[in-house]
Order: C-alpha cells, then structure tokens, then sequence
C-alpha cells in the first residue's frame, strides 16, 4: 500500500514540530530558569503554564506522529487555538495574585504608617510612629510630624523654609528619619544657607498629590521660601490617564485608600479607585507578563502626548502655587537605581516644559540599593543629598535675606 504523500507531509512538519518543542521544554522551565533568575512564585507558575502547553503540543505531535490518527492532529490544532486564552488567562490571574501576595513574598510590612485623606489618597499619619520593615533589606521606623510630614527638625529659628514634594525616594522609602536625604540636606547645606527643610513626600505619591499637598499646605509657604518638587519620571504616570499604578491599589488592598483628587478630562476631580478604575481592564493593567508587556508597551505609546500634556499643565500649576505664596519653584527628578543602571528614565522627560534638571547626569557608580529592595539604601540617600547640595547650591543665596 502507497504511502499517502499529503499525509507524508503531515507526519514530517509534526515531526519538526515536535523537535521544537522538545528543545522548549528543555530550555524553558522553572529548574533551568530559576538557576539564572530570581524567581517569585507568580514567575515559577507562569512558567510552569508555558510548560504544560508545551508538553501537551509536544505530546500530542509525537502520538500524531507515531500514529498518523487525525484525533491527535485535531488536539494539537486546537491546543495551537486556545494557547493565547490560556496564557492570557494565566497571566491575568498570576498578576492579580501577585499584587495581593507580594508583600508577604518579600517579607514587607508597613504598619502605623498611612491613613485615608478625602483628597491625597493617603497620607503619612500625623503625630505617629510608623514601622516599615523588608526581610533582608530594612526594619526602620518613621516619626511623622504634626502636619504629616517625615520629621526633619527646626535648626534655623525663624529660617525660611525648603518645602519638598515627592515621592518614595524623597520621603525616603526603607531609611530611618536621620538617614534621609532631606533630613542630610537639612543638617549640611540648608543650615549653612539659614534654611530649615520640610518633607511633604509620600510613598507612592505622583504629580497630582504632590500638587494637591502643596495646595493643601500653602498656607505654609511663605515669602522667601523655596517650594521643591523632587519626583521621578514614572511620577508622571500616577494618574487616571495611565491608571495602572493607581488601579493596583484596590487590589492590593494594604494602603487605605480615600478619595483621590485628580485630573480628569481636562479638570480635577475627585475619583473613587474601586469604581473607577474597572474591572475587566483593571485585569489586563496589571498583567506583568509577555502579552501584558506587549499590550503595555503599544498602550504606552498612545498614552505619552496625553501624558506629557498632564505634567506640563499640573507642573505649571504647582508652579502658580508656589509664587502665589511668595516663593520661588525648583524642579529636581530623582532617578531610581535601575534608571541609574540603564542610563535613561522611565518616562522620556523630553517635552517637559519646566525647568528642571535631572539626577540620571550625576548618578553613583556603584549600586547604592537595597540588596532586594529598589530604592536607595541609607548610603544612597547621602549620595542623593550630595545631588540636591550640588543643584540647589546656585538657585538658593549664600545668605538668608531674612535672616
């Protein structure tokens, strides 16, 4: 009996086929991978899914080929089919658990640190004694001062002041109060000048509540002081254009979270996360893995007039308020250790109307991080200070004038 030629055919591209896939589950699977890579349980079991795929293609190939029975050909035609639900779905569901577990993960609390605020979000919780603790990487405690800022004391009676807004890495993320950068800045360089310094940054903290605390606390800037906006480029997509940062709070569940007021369609407004972030395209937002990073980088892209467009206006803004009180507007990005690494921001800052320098020109040589965390160790954080000594040092007089 003669061989069927189209089935010949078959039986050689499955052959191919099997022999691919063989190769993948040799190479791509949590043993090998995890000898290269630090991975977290949400990696191990992405993995594994690939894996499974993999083997029921593979196995499904060599029965066809074995066999030559249409049934097997039929499996893997439709394994072939349903692979991108079932990655997606993997995905979908393995980064939702993350953002939940990850904390426990890393060994990370935060406890008596944050409160809701009707118009931030959260915020430090004034008057209190916050612990913050990273398995292998920090146990600190913060002291907060009555405005609910990290404590910095008074050196300079009746000084004027250097009003900070920023983030984590301002707010100094993992570093006890004394190690700082701004408390650093405030015992060196502020003190020399007749300054004393005020640290308004918040963990987590983007363009819009850096300028909502700054509105919120203007009555505490007066003439002759400096208000500082210390971000980092990613700062620039906290928001409910981008949404994905934000949209991760309701999940993860472990910051208490009130109202929100930021810019929506051109105006402020107050937003709730939970209702408005969306359910289904809160899912695709957090998905951390290869189709999520593909639909991240296409969104991204769409995303970045609109986003630069966001900044320059709540810059300006933030800008206004500062001279309405009287004093002078300095704009200073910080840069993470992994931009450091890269040598380029998260955010391209090309676009950025303000002026304003960056840390990316005067990074550290050597890693100043944490050894599993991503922010600045204490040592980092003298560094950043030496940074902002060397910017502010020709911005802010020599010589208090109202001193």
């Amino acid at each position: 009996m003669e061989a069927n030629p189209g089935t010949e055919k078959r039986v050689a591209r499955f052959t191919q086929a099997a022999l691919v896939l063989g190769t993948l589950l040799v190479f791509v699977n949590p043993i090998l991978l995890g000898s290269f890579l630090r991975l977290e349980p949400d990696g191990v079991l992405y993995i594994l899914t690939w894996d499974l795929l993999f083997l029921f293609l593979f196995a499904s190939s060599i029965a066809f080929v074995r066999s030559r029975r249409p049934r097997y050909r039929h499996a893997f035609i439709l394994g072939v089919a349903l692979a991108p639900l079932v990655v997606v779905g993997a995905e979908v569901a393995l980064s939702q658990s993350r953002i939940q577990r990850i904390d426990a993960w890393r060994s990370q609390t935060i406890e008596g640190v944050h409160e809701p605020h009707p118009e931030l979000g959260w915020r430090p919780i004034p008057n209190s004694l916050g612990r913050h603790t990273a398995g292998g990487n920090f146990d600190v405690t913060y002291e907060i001062d009555p405005l609910g800022r990290k404590a910095i004391p008074t050196t300079v009676q009746g000084g004027a002041t250097l009003h900070f807004f920023g983030d984590s890495y301002a707010f100094g993320h993992g570093a006890s109060n004394e190690e700082t950068s701004l408390n650093l800045l405030a015992r060196d360089f502020a003190e020399e000048r007749g300054f004393n310094v005020a640290n308004y940054a918040a963990m987590g903290y983007g363009l819009e509540q850096m300028t909502t605390s700054l509105l919120l606390h203007q009555k505490q800037v007066r003439p002759g002081d400096y208000v500082v906006f210390v971000p980092t480029s990613f700062d620039l997509t906290r928001n409910m254009i981008h949404k994905r940062f934000l949209c991760a709070f309701p999940i993860r569940k472990t910051t208490p979270i009130g109202g929100l007021r930021m810019r929506t369609e051109g105006r402020w407004d107050i937003v709730d996360l939970g209702r408005d972030c969306g359910r289904f395209e809160n899912l695709l937002l957090q998905s951390n893995f290869a189709f999520g990073l593909l639909y991240h980088a296409a969104r991204d892209q769409t995303l970045r007039p609109e986003l630069l467009a966001n900044a320059n206006t709540v810059l300006a803004e933030a800008q206004k308020l500062a001279h309405d009180a009287g004093a002078e507007f300095i704009l200073l990005f910080l840069a993470a250790p992994w931009e450091c690494r890269k040598g380029a921001h998260d955010f391209d800052l090309s676009g950025i109307q303000t002026e304003h320098r960056s840390m990316l020109e005067h990074c550290p040589e050597e890693d100043l991080r944490f050894p599993t965390d991503s922010h600045w160790s204490p040592e980092g954080h003298r560094w950043v200070a030496r940074f902002l000594a060397q910017e502010l040092d020709p911005l802010i007089p020599a010589e208090n004038p109202l001193q």
